[in-house]
Formats: structure tokens, sequence, C-alpha cells
């Protein structure tokens, strides 16, 4: 089996990416293909993942910088290799945080095919987390004035629901009005 060292691996990846270094972000890709994605061992690839991506939440934390956020969306995107990579984002309110951080950063930004890719690739572990994911979403689109922003939300919670199920569905129509009324009358 292959011995994966990722909080040594990617930690100096980060250090130097949190300094703008955006040659460590290429570094960083390279060392996922080589010891990721050409990996064929399925358990060794689900560890990594996860140790990875628990790692880049700890440096988030800190400071959230577009290098950051460029090297969380590549393994995200990298996770979509693997069936039984799973992205947990439940296990705490910090970790959720961050990730409507995330929806955010992305909202702001046209919405690629890039970006597109790693919205799928994501793996909602619960039924709960999608739920508060979408509602958080449907009540930023009641409220925007930015019509590009609302559109780009609008394809990332399309994206979402594609995976989910009718009665889901139902319950974000009815979340969309509720919100919607609540912000005319406040």
């Amino acid at each position: 089996m292959l011995s994966f060292e990722p909080y040594t691996l990617v930690k100096n990846v980060l250090d130097e990416s949190l300094k703008g270094d955006k040659k460590q972000t290429l570094d960083f890709q390279r060392i996922l293909t080589e010891k990721f994605i050409q990996s064929n061992e399925a358990e060794q690839n689900e560890l990594f993942a996860t140790k990875t991506l628990t790692l880049i939440f700890e440096y988030s934390k800190n400071e959230l910088n577009e290098n950051v956020l460029h090297i969380l969306s590549l393994m995200l995107l990298f996770t979509q290799q693997f069936q039984r990579v799973k992205f947990y984002m439940d296990e705490s309110q910090e970790q959720f945080d961050l990730f409507v951080g995330y929806f955010k950063y992305i909202a702001t930004q046209e919405v690629s095919d890039f970006y597109q890719q790693i919205l799928r690739a994501i793996k909602f572990d619960t039924q709960d987390t999608c739920n508060r994911m979408s509602k958080f979403l449907v009540r930023k689109l009641s409220t925007l004035d930015d019509q590009t922003t609302a559109q780009n939300l609008q394809d990332i919670m399309n994206i979402i629901l594609v995976k989910q199920n009718a009665p889901l569905n139902i319950q974000l129509n009815n979340c969309f009005s509720k919100y919607a009324v609540e912000d005319q009358l406040s």
C-alpha cells in the first residue's frame, strides 16, 4: 500500500499559498496528480482526501485567500474521481460556515464549467446538510439586488437540487416563498 503523509505533504504548499505563491498551487496540483489520481489504492485515496480536506479547513479558519480557495477547488474536483470519497461538511459549524463562504465566493464569479464540476463533485453526507445549504442559498437569492450574482447562486442551487428528491424540492419552494415574504416585511 502507498504511504501518504498529507499533513507533511500539503502543509508546506499551504504555507506558501497563504503568502500568495501561485507556483505552490501548481505544485499542489502536481502532487495530487501523482499521489492521488494515479493511485489504485482506494482506501489510501479516501484517507488522503479526508485528511487533506481537514488540513485545508484548519488553514482556512485563519485566512481564506484566493490561493487557498483554489486549492480547495482542486481538492473537491479530484474527489470526483473516487465514489467512495465523501465530503463531510456537517461535523462542525465552523466547517459549514467555511463552505457557505466558499459558495459566496463562487457566486461573485462566472459559474464556469470548472466550478460546475466542483459542485457536482460534492457528495452531501446527510440530507440535513443539504437542507441547510439549500436554505441558505434560497434566502440569499431572495435578498440579492445584483442579478448576476443572483443568477449564479440560482445555477449553484440547481446543481445541488439535481441530486435531491422531490420532497426536498417542495420544501425549498416553500422555503423560498417564506423568506421572500419575510424580507419584504422587514
